[in-house]
């Protein structure tokens, strides 16, 4: 007596001793996709076994028939074999050929076209689809009757077969490679000939699962035993040829004949033809689909082609101690393993290596046992478990760090992973949701789209979208980012520049360079060359800055400046003491220019180095000395000396004016120019 006692979960990452555990022994897990996963399991006896080959099998929790764990996913399914003819004139009962679990059975019956083949004992089949054809009434023409049964053990119960009346012919035929759950075809068609002729035309079906095996089964009622079809042909299947051709001569006599190719790609099947000896037909072309491999062996660098022997590493069953152990074997390359003769009262433990793949998902549960190479064990006290779930593993390039999501990426390596979009290349991530991101040449802070890039690493994050190298990225949103060359302040919009680097920000446009910006609205910004104080617009220019700042309108270079309002604005050459902007001299402004000195009121000036000043109620004329003056301006010029109430005064050449009274005396080299108001005549002597 053998039972299935114990077993516990490892990863493929050391040798048969040093590979870590998974989970602790009897339990469970919760595991990936893609990754090389062991199970060890652990036989114990009652009773001397003779030497076995112990094979693991497996199925989805909702099945129910366990199929083996394959070394390779079969391209195509596979005729197995086929089992002895029972034919007669009585009940008959087909037994299967040599099978294991998971083969799919079909038996296939021919009787009169009138008469029913039933089951009196199914054993597990059912009919096909379509099942079954006939033609003719009564003991004439032929009828077909196909029926199916999946092996849930490589000794399977025979159907019976109810006698039909004239007579019977039947055949179990195995397949092995079919899909494991549900009706084993993608699709059938059936037809009849009712007009019996030489010719043979098998129906045509169009399959939509790629890798089929297609079948067309075809009766006839021809009284001979032996074979019937020749020049068979359909250029439209691989590997075409016909698996069987036989009947039985009894009473009225009748047979089949099965013609088998393969369908690697999803289309038209096209029809089969053939010569027969001439008959009437029913027939039926069945589309067998592929077995699906969602748990398949893994090839292990870390187990020895062929296996290895196994030591005692779990808790022994009750009653038992290590010293009652018998050494299994731990495979990845063989299913059914290597055989091992257990002693009565002993235990052994073995080992496969595995992987899941699609079709499996997120949420599909598979469970394991171990059987005597397709002879189920006498007891299975725990099932092994595994729930396939989200990544929470390393990968090659990629080391994961707590969850699915909170990656950092090296070499290569690709990573579709929750909370995370890959795209071409590893680093290159879009996180989604609230996933937290580590990629390779950047740092990632509290939420998605928060990170500080380096080392010319291309990011696409939420909230900011990236140009051409590292540390070169505009901000949206609310997305705080800190590039290469740009230290980030607070919020977006308030930014330090250097090292050259071009950025746009809220509030400001940038230019070329740094140092050319325009600035609007509140933003505060430093330039090179330019110290900004208080709010945008009161700066202090430097070198050779070109600014545009609320209340003054640059012209030309820095310090020739056009003061408007009344911003106060010290400039280059010139000292402002009262209100920026009133350069134009009234209303008692009090200024000093360079050149010119003021000492009381406007217009009272002494003019000095030859400089030409106009200010109200004096105009000049040319230049220092040469002087209209009109209203009550006072004035003391270079060679013109007033000392009186001047409406009208001209001083030429270096002579001195003297007014006397009304009498203006001028004085002019040898003559004498006497101007008299009162009288109103002038004497020149």
């Amino acid at each position: 007596m053998a039972e299935q006692e114990g077993y516990r979960w490892r990863n493929d990452d050391g040798s048969e001793i040093a590979a870590s555990w998974i989970a602790a022994q009897d339990t469970d897990i919760s595991h990936p996709l893609g990754f090389n996963t062991r199970l060890r399991v652990m036989i114990d006896t009652t009773a001397d076994l003779a030497s076995t080959a112990y094979r693991l099998e497996y199925k989805r929790s909702t099945d129910s028939t366990y199929v083996p764990v394959l070394i390779a996913a079969p391209a195509f399914p596979a005729f197995q074999a086929q089992g002895a003819d029972f034919s007669g004139v009585a009940d008959v009962t087909p037994v299967w050929p040599a099978h294991q679990a998971g083969d799919i059975g079909l038996l296939i019956i021919e009787s009169c076209g009138g008469e029913a083949a039933n089951l009196s004992t199914p054993a597990g089949f059912v009919a096909v689809t379509g099942s079954p054809i006939s033609v003719g009434a009564g003991t004439a023409g032929t009828r077909l009757s196909v029926y199916w049964c999946r092996a849930t053990s490589s000794a399977q119960a025979s159907p019976t077969v109810t006698d039909p009346g004239d007579h019977v012919y039947s055949v179990i035929m195995t397949f092995r490679g079919v899909i494991a759950e549900g009706n084993p075809w993608d699709v059938v068609a059936t037809d009849s000939k009712a007009v019996a002729s030489t010719a043979s035309t098998a129906p045509s079906v169009t399959t939509t699962t790629p890798n089929t095996l297609v079948l067309n089964i075809l009766s006839r009622d021809i009284d001979n035993s032996g074979a019937q079809y020749s020049a068979q042909a359909n250029a439209a299947l691989g590997s075409f040829v016909k698996r069987t051709d036989r009947g039985t001569a009894n009473n009225n006599g009748g047979g089949i004949v099965v013609f088998q190719g393969t369908k690697a790609v999803a289309g038209a099947t096209g029809t089969t033809t053939a010569t027969v000896v001439s008959t009437t037909e029913a027939m039926l072309t069945i589309a067998l689909r592929p077995q699906t491999t969602p748990i398949l062996m893994a090839a292990s660098a870390n187990i020895a082609a062929s296996g290895a022997a196994t030591t005692a590493l779990l808790t022994p069953p009750a009653g038992r101690t290590t010293a009652d152990f018998t050494a299994g074997r731990i495979q990845d390359d063989e299913n059914p393993a290597d055989a091992v003769t257990i002693l009565a009262n002993h235990y052994s433990a073995f080992e496969w290596c595995l992987i899941a793949q699609a079709p499996a998902a997120n949420g599909d549960v598979y469970q394991f046992r171990v059987t005597a190479n397709g002879t189920a064990l006498a007891t299975y006290s725990v099932t092994p478990q595994w729930t396939i779930a989200g990544v929470l593993a390393s990968l090659t390039g990629v080391s994961c760090s707590g969850t699915a999501g909170g990656l950092a990426a090296t070499g290569g390596a690709r990573a579709s992973l929750t909370g995370s979009a890959a795209s071409a290349a590893a680093g290159t991530l879009a996180a989604q949701g609230a996933a937290h991101v580590a990629i390779s040449g950047a740092q990632s802070a509290a939420a998605a789209g928060d990170a500080t890039v380096a080392v010319r690493t291309q990011v696409s994050l939420p909230g900011v979208a990236g140009i051409s190298s590292a540390g070169v990225l505009s901000a949206h949103g609310a997305a705080n980012v800190s590039p290469s060359g740009v230290g980030a302040t607070g919020a977006p919009g308030t930014v330090a520049v250097a090292v050259n680097m071009p950025v746009a920000v809220s509030g400001v446009a940038s230019s070329a360079v740094p140092g050319s910006l325009a600035v609007t609205g509140d933003a505060h910004t430093i330039p090179p060359g330019v110290s900004a104080a208080a709010l945008a617009g009161l700066v202090t220019v430097q070198n050779s800055a070109l600014i545009s700042l609320i209340g003054v309108t640059a012209s030309g270079q820095a310090g020739e400046v056009t003061a408007v309002s009344r911003l106060i604005v010290p400039l280059s050459g010139v000292q402002a003491q009262a209100a920026a902007g009133v350069a134009t001299i009234g209303a008692g402004a009090n200024f000093e220019l360079s050149g010119v000195s003021a000492t009381g009121m406007v217009g009272d000036l002494i003019a000095i180095s030859s400089i030409t000043v106009a200010v109200p109620a004096v105009s000049a004329l040319g230049v220092t000395g040469l002087i209209t003056v009109t209203g009550h301006a006072r004035a003391a010029l270079t060679g013109v000396e007033a000392e009186a109430l001047v409406g009208v005064l001209i001083g030429i050449g270096q002579g001195r004016i003297a007014p006397v009274g009304r009498t203006i005396i001028v004085e002019f080299e040898t003559r004498t120019v006497i101007v008299d108001f009162e009288l109103r005549t002038v004497t020149i002597h």
